[in-house]
């Protein structure tokens, strides 16, 4: 068995956990990954939905009891009529599909405008290349 330690400097913990924060609830809120989503069928309304839909998908379930039991506390009614609809519509693939495109501009673009110096050491390749993507790549719909 490997056994690693590592350590961790407590001054970076918040702010990476409030960069995950930030990226979840984008994934939920933003008006692209609702669009995207109703464009290809699924009967998704809120950012709440998006959330059940795009985590089922994930989870590759379309048992409402269990992505009801994933997130407890939330409305079991919406669950229920939700994930049903959603997979007699759609494919986990597509979910992902259109998910993963719809963010995909909105953190190139989030990206776009960091300065290279204020980004840990290996982000500054992925931005050098998403900003390269961006220039030889035209937007469909932008």
């Amino acid at each position: 068995m490997l056994v690693t330690t590592a350590s961790v400097d407590p001054s970076r913990v918040r702010p990476a956990l409030l960069g995950i924060e930030a990226s979840f609830t984008t994934s939920c809120l933003h008006p692209d990954t609702l669009t995207a989503l109703q464009a290809i069928g699924a009967p998704v309304e809120t950012g709440e939905d998006v959330a059940f839909v795009t985590r089922s998908a994930a989870m590759r379930t379309d048992n409402p009891e269990l992505v009801w039991s994933a997130f407890f506390n939330f409305n079991r009614t919406t669950i229920d009529r939700l994930i049903p609809e959603t997979w007699r519509r759609v494919s986990f693939d597509d979910v992902l599909a259109a998910h993963n495109a719809a963010l995909d501009g909105v953190f190139r673009d989030a990206l776009a405008t960091f300065p290279a110096d204020d980004l840990t050491p290996s982000w500054p390749r992925s931005v050098a290349w998403s900003r390269s993507r961006r220039r030889s790549t035209a937007r469909v719909g932008r």
